[in-house]
């Protein structure tokens, strides 16, 4: 199994990023791939909470159904994906973890970590050859526009 995990600290309160992250039908505001989200059953703000993504990388569309897994109101969530409805191009999501930590009122350490493991021949060479660098990236990607869409009048009338 392959774990990315990336650390940044954001001139941001933490719960103004934490009403984004953990708002799911906001997902497609900060992540390009995905187009659309939709709550399921279950907890919508909790563990066992059902909640499905439309995902459109590279061009190629598909129904993902995440499950919250853990829910530290706040703090902390993460999710898998249900029933393997995460592999996609030879490559098997295994889980998303979000973490935040207040450094200071307006700072915060915004985590995230991604483990997935390449379930083909294919997929293990395009790990090896550049699909990490390509992880991280989109990892850094998704930060940047956490903090760019916190920075918006959105976030500061939402919250």
């Amino acid at each position: 199994m392959t774990i990315l995990s990336i650390s940044q600290i954001l001139a941001q309160p933490r719960m103004r990023l934490w009403h984004i992250v953990s708002t799911f039908d906001n997902t497609p505001r900060w992540v390009e791939s995905v187009t659309s989200v939709q709550h399921m059953r279950g907890n919508p703000r909790g563990v066992g909470g059902i909640w499905r993504a439309q995902l459109n990388p590279e061009e190629h569309t598909q129904n993902v159904e995440f499950e919250i897994t853990e829910w530290l109101e706040g703090e902390r969530f993460s999710l898998r994906p249900v029933q393997r409805s995460g592999v996609l191009h030879g490559i098997e999501l295994f889980q998303l973890v979000f973490d935040l930590g207040e450094q200071s009122p307006a700072e915060t350490r915004i985590g995230l970590q991604c483990e997935y493991e390449p379930r083909s021949k294919f997929g293990r060479i395009k790990n090896l050859a550049f699909l990490r660098r390509q992880y991280i990236a989109f990892l850094h990607d998704i930060i940047g526009s956490l903090n760019r869409l916190s920075n918006s009048e959105f976030a500061r009338s939402d919250f």
